[in-house]
């Protein structure tokens, strides 16, 4: 079960990125300075609120849709067939997802982006 909490956790991660509307597209690069941030409510709850809304979509079988808010660089995004037959058989293997505990929460600064890392179990 630890790897499926991982799988979930990433993409939770990437659907958490894809709900953010920004006005200017920003560069990502993977050697970016990352400043941790302290007080940060506001983007815990967008993050929370991508969460929350990859629940719902997984729960109701809506893999489409999923892979639609995948960021359109990631390597996910490159086969959308493969994404959404391997989503189903996620959803097979895992079931309906109930409830998770969050152990770990974090948010970084980026140049341009925030960065939120939640881990749950």
């Amino acid at each position: 079960m630890k790897f499926s909490h991982i799988l979930v956790f990433c993409l939770i991660a990437i659907a958490a990125i894809s709900c953010v509307e920004v006005k200017q597209k920003p560069v990502f690069q993977s050697n970016e300075a990352k400043v941790l941030v302290q007080n940060s409510d506001a983007e815990k709850a967008i993050a929370n609120a991508a969460v929350e809304n990859f629940h719902r979509l997984f729960n109701e079988k809506k893999n489409q849709e999923i892979f639609e808010l995948i960021d359109v660089k990631s390597q996910l995004r490159q086969d959308k067939v493969y994404m959404v037959l391997w989503m189903e058989k996620l959803h097979r293997a895992l079931g309906k997802f109930e409830s998770a505990s969050l152990t770990n929460e974090a948010v970084f600064k980026k140049d341009k982006t925030f960065e939120v890392r939640f881990e749950f179990i």
